[in-house]
C-alpha cells in the first residue's frame, strides 16, 4: 500500500499505529517515514512549537525521544489530509522529500525548518507543495548525475525538466500569498518567507545565482521590515518572525557571501542597516542552536565589514573587536559542552561549528584579505581543520547505509567551504592536499556547490601556485614552497552548470601589476 492522493492521517499524541503494531517509531516529523512508505495510517504528528530539538546529525536512523518530547506539547489536533497530487511522479517526489531530502538537510542544524515547518505548510499551501516537489526533483537530478539515472529510470534531464514545471506552479501560487502578506497578515508573511527560502535553494541548485540573490535579499528585507530592524520605517503591526525561518535565511546568506558565482558578487551595498559588531557573547548559551546562530552572525558581519572597508583593510579596532567576541563565544561554548549532552546528541554539529570558529580565527589573524604569507603563521589552525574534517567525514561514512547513494545532499552550508579555503590558502603541500582529498571523498552537495567540483578547482589553484616547482620543492613545507609573488590572492569561480564544469580565474600580483590566470575544470 502506498501514499495515496487525498489519504488521511489520523492524528493523536505519538505514533499510535506504530505503538499498536509494537514497532519502534521515534520519527520527529509531521508523519513518520515508516508509515509514509507503507501507507499505514499514522498518528505521529503534533503541533510545532517555537522551540525544537537539536538535529539528529550523527546519521543515526532515529532522533532522540527526549528531544522530541521537548519540541511538542503533545496535544491532539485535527486529522490531517495529504495534499492532492497532480500525477504519480509528483506523489513519489513528495514522498521522497519526506523520507530523504528533509532529513539530509538537518545534517548539521536543527530540524525545525525542513522536517517540520515546510512539511506542515505543504499540506495546505499549494505554493509550498509545488516548491517542495521541485526541490525533491533536483535532489533526484543530483543522484542521477552521479549514477546516470535514479531507481525510477529517469535521467538527470528528466528530473530537471519536471522540477522546472513544479517551480513555475509554485511561483504562480505564491502571487496570492504575496498579495495577502502586503496587508500585514502574519500567516501570509510566514508562508511567503518559507516560499522565499525554497526559491533560493532552487535557483542555487540550477545555477541561477543572480535570481537566488534576488530572493535572498527580498527575504532579508521582509524580515527587517516586519521586525523593526534599523534602516526601515517602524511597521504598523510588527510580527515575530519564527527563529527557524530567521536562522535558515542567515545561513543561506552566509553561503551566498562565502561561496558563489563571481559573475554575481554578493550585493553588500543593498543592506541599508548599520553594521554593529557585538563584542560580547551572552554569558551562556541555552542550546547548540543559539551558539551556532551567534557564530553565523559573526561570520556575516566579518564578510560584510571586509567588503565595505575595501579598498582599505579592516581596521585594527574592528579586528580586536572580532577577537574579543570570538574569545567570549569560545568560553560560552565550552561551558555549554561541559554542562549539557549536546556533544553526545549532535557530534557532527559540534565538529562543524568548531571548524567555523577556527576559520573565523584564521580570517581575523590574516585580516581577511591582503598579504598571503600571513596564512603561513596559521598552519596549526589549518591542521586542526583537517583533523576535524576527517573526523566529521568518518562519522558520516560510518552511517552510510542511511544516506542515499552514499552521498550527502543539502541546501545549506556545510563542510565544503572550510575545506576549500584550507586547500587554496594553506601553502603546506601535505595539508592542502589532504583538504583536496577530503573534498573529493566527501561527495557532498551543499547549495550551489558540489564537493568534487570544489576539490578540482582547489587542485587547479594548487597547480597554478606550484607551477615550475620540482617534486623536491613541492615536498617541502612553509613559505619557501610558494613565495608571495606566486600566490593566488583571489579565486574567481564561474560555474557552467549544464556542462558540469567551472571556469576559474586566479588573481595574482607581480610587483605592482595584477593579472588573471584562467582555466576550466570539469567535475
Amino acid at each position: 500500500m502506498e501514499l495515496r492522493e487525498g489519504g488521511r492521517l489520523r492524528v493523536k499524541t505519538g505514533c499510535g499505529t506504530c505503538r499498536i503494531r509494537k514497532i519502534r517509531c521515534d520519527e520527529a516529523k509531521p508523519f513518520c517515514n515508516r508509515c509514509v512508505k507503507t501507507g499505514r495510517k499514522c498518528d505521529g504528528y503534533r503541533e510545532l512549537k517555537s522551540t525544537s530539538p537539536e538535529a539528529p546529525n550523527n546519521r543515526s536512523r532515529s532522533p532522540s525521544k527526549n528531544a522530541e518530547a521537548q519540541s511538542y506539547n503533545g496535544q491532539p489536533s485535527s486529522p490531517l489530509v495529504l495534499p492532492a497530487f497532480d500525477d504519480d511522479q509528483q506523489r513519489q517526489l513528495y514522498s521522497y522529500f519526506v523520507t530523504n531530502t528533509s532529513t539530509a538537510n538537518c545534517l548539521y542544524y536543527r530540524a525545525d525548518f525542513w522536517t517540520y515547518r515546510v512539511l506542515q505548510l505543504s499540506l495546505s499551501e499549494p505554493a509550498i507543495k509545488y516548491a517542495l516537489c521541485s526541490l525533491s526533483a533536483l535532489h533526484n537530478m543530483f543522484r542521477a548525475s552521479i549514477s546516470r539515472s535514479t531507481p525510477s529510470g529517469r535521467t538527470a534531464a528528466d528530473h530537471r525538466s519536471y522540477s522546472l514545471v513544479q517551480y513555475n506552479l509554485a511561483v504562480k501560487h505564491t502571487q496570492k500569498i504575496l498579495a495577502e502578506s502586503g496587508d500585514g497578515d502574519t500567516n501570509a508573511v510566514i508562508k511567503g518567507l518559507v516560499a522565499c527560502v525554497l526559491f533560493i535553494c532552487f535557483e542555487n541548485l540550477i545555477g541561477n545565482y543572480k535570481t537566488a540573490q534576488m530572493h535572498l535579499q527580498n527575504g532579508l528585507k521582509i524580515i527587517a521590515r516586519h521586525t523593526s530592524r534599523s534602516g526601515y520605517p517602524k511597521p504598523k503591526n510588527p510580527i515575530m518572525v519564527p527563529e527557524d525561518i530567521l536562522q535558515v535565511l542567515h545561513r543561506l546568506d552566509l553561503q551566498a557571501m562565502s561561496f558563489g558565482d563571481s559573475r554575481e558578487p554578493y550585493p553588500h551595498h543593498l543592506n541599508p542597516s548599520p553594521l554593529n559588531i557585538n563584542t560580547a557573547a551572552p554569558p551562556s548559551f541555552d542550546n547548540l542552536d543559539t551558539a551556532t546562530s551567534f557564530l553565523i552572525d559573526i561570520f556575516r558581519s566579518m564578510f560584510r565589514l571586509a567588503s565595505t572597508s575595501e579598498p582599505n583593510p579592516i581596521s585594527q579596532t574592528s579586528l580586536d573587536a572580532f577577537n574579543t567576541v570570538l574569545s567570549s563565544w569560545a568560553t560560552s561554548f565550552d561551558y555549554l559542552l561541559s554542562t549539557s549532552k549536546v556533544a553526545e546528541q549532535s557530534p557532527n554539529s559540534i565538529i562543524l561549528i568548531k571548524m567555523y570558529h577556527t576559520l573565523l580565527t584564521i580570517l581575523v589573524a590574516v585580516r581577511v584579505y591582503g598579504i598571503e604569507s600571513r596564512h603561513d603563521t596559521q598552519l596549526h589552525h589549518y591542521r586542526s581543520l583537517i583533523a576535524l574534517g576527517t573526523t566529521l567525514l568518518s562519522n558520516e561514512e560510518k552511517y552510510h547505509a542511511s544516506v542515499a547513494d552514499n552521498s550527502i545532499f543539502s541546501f545549506e552550508p556545510g563542510v565544503i567551504f572550510t575545506l576549500f579555503f584550507t586547500a587554496i590558502k594553506c601553502r603546506h603541500p601535505m595539508v592542502r592536499r589532504q583538504a583536496v582529498e577530503l573534498l573529493a571523498r566527501s561527495r557532498h552537495r551543499e547549495g550551489a556547490w558540489e564537493s568534487i567540483a570544489a576539490a578540482n578547482v582547489a587542485a587547479f589553484v594548487i597547480g597554478v601556485e606550484e607551477e615550475g616547482l620540482t617534486d623536491v620543492d613541492r615536498a617541502g613545507a612553509g613559505p619557501k614552497v610558494v613565495q608571495e609573488e606566486n600566490r593566488v590572492h583571489m579565486v574567481n569561480i564561474y560555474p557552467v552548470v549544464d556542462e558540469r564544469a567551472v571556469d576559474v580565474g586566479c588573481l595574482m600580483r607581480k610587483g605592482n601589476d595584477w593579472g588573471m590566470r584562467r582555466g576550466r575544470v570539469d567535475y
